[in-house]
């Protein structure tokens, strides 16, 4: 068996916690979650208020207001309103951009020496060196005499056929 690396090993132990941990949160009721935040110190009923009055200011669009919001100290600060999240167009990784401008490259030298190694030698194509004097006209041969091909007998005339 190969050796798996601690990155490997540490993914599939936090794949494996968190399968258990669904299994055990879709088994909880919410009688059983209300008692473990009660006993822990939430306030479930004043949860529900704040979520409520987020949810109506939402729909309002007026900002989210806590209820206990105090006056922020230096460590932390009250925002009235999130501000919105631009929108951009996800950016084409660098890499694309390099991966076709080496594949033109490739091709491109890959058509030069296809075309260097296929050009034609001086030899299958030999250069004719022009002259000054004109050639002579050349006129063309007469044909040979053709006998005249004429029937010597008479055909029968068409006519009715004798029954």
């Amino acid at each position: 068996m190969a050796s798996r690396n601690q990155a490997d090993l540490w993914r599939e132990l936090v794949a494996e916690a968190g399968e258990d941990a669904s299994v055990q949160a879709s088994q909880v009721t919410s009688a059983d979650a209300e008692r473990d935040l009660a006993s822990v110190g939430f306030d479930v009923a004043q949860e529900r208020a704040e979520a409520v009055a987020n949810l109506r200011a939402l729909e309002s669009r007026a900002a989210p207001v806590r209820v206990d919001a105090g006056t922020p100290s230096e460590e932390q600060a009250w925002i009235a309103r999130v501000p919105p999240i631009p929108m951009r167009v996800r950016p084409v990784p660098t890499r694309w951009y390099w991966l076709v401008a080496a594949t033109l490259a490739l091709a491109t030298a890959g058509g030069l020496l296809y075309g260097l190694a296929h050009r034609p030698k001086p030899v299958d194509f030999p250069r004719e060196v022009p002259t000054l004097e004109a050639p002579a006209p050349t006129v063309p041969a007469r044909p040979p005499e053709v006998p005249s091909v004429v029937p010597t007998e008479t055909l029968p005339a068409m006519g009715p056929k004798p029954h």
